[in-house]
């Protein structure tokens, strides 16, 4: 699912459906559904994505001012949760558990992230979408970017910054490390 995803955000959307279709949904997990409400919104199949974050939904863990998912499969709890997250930030985003699971993740923040990389940029793709959505509330705040135990850059995140499609951050790979 994630190179179908990869396809259809790039222009290939027959080849994503194709993987979609050799999918077996029915007996996956709240990952690989999240996986799917993406792939399907990237399509334009707003109903479909629905359908798939509906079913995720339905397999969250409640406890009061908090909601996440359960590890499953190839992902641990965090990772579950910020997949889910991501999905429903960007294909429901007026849903009112979102709150709950901001409130899980940002509790589970630890200083330099979250479990691991993956689970922290999956999170903070997630805020992003659940931020784009609820802009009224924004604010603005620094990021340092840590990579390899250096502080690549400090960016300043704000209303401006965030809504801007060309805003990247390169790392070039001679600062990447191998391990």
């Amino acid at each position: 699912l994630f190179l179908a995803l990869a396809l259809a955000e790039n222009g290939h959307p027959k080849e994503a459906k194709e993987i979609l279709a050799k999918s077996d949904l029915d007996r996956a997990a709240p990952a690989e559904w999240s996986m799917a409400a993406r792939v399907y919104k990237a399509l334009g199949n707003i109903a479909e994505a629905k359908k798939w974050v509906t079913k995720m939904r339905g397999y969250a863990f409640v406890d009061g001012s908090y909601a996440h998912w359960y590890a499953q499969g190839w992902s641990g709890e965090e990772e579950n949760t910020a997949f889910c997250f991501e999905a429903m930030a960007l294909v429901s985003p007026e849903d009112p558990l979102i709150e709950k699971v901001v409130a899980y993740m940002l509790g589970r923040r630890q200083y330099d992230g979250w479990s691991s990389t993956y689970c922290t940029g999956a999170t903070l793709d997630a805020m992003g979408a659940y931020m784009r959505y609820h802009k009224s509330s924004l604010g603005s705040g620094k990021i340092d970017v840590i990579v390899n135990g250096e502080n690549l850059r400090t960016v300043t995140i704000d209303k401006q910054s965030l809504f801007d499609e060309n805003y990247r951050l390169r790392v070039p790979a001679s600062r990447l490390k191998w391990g």
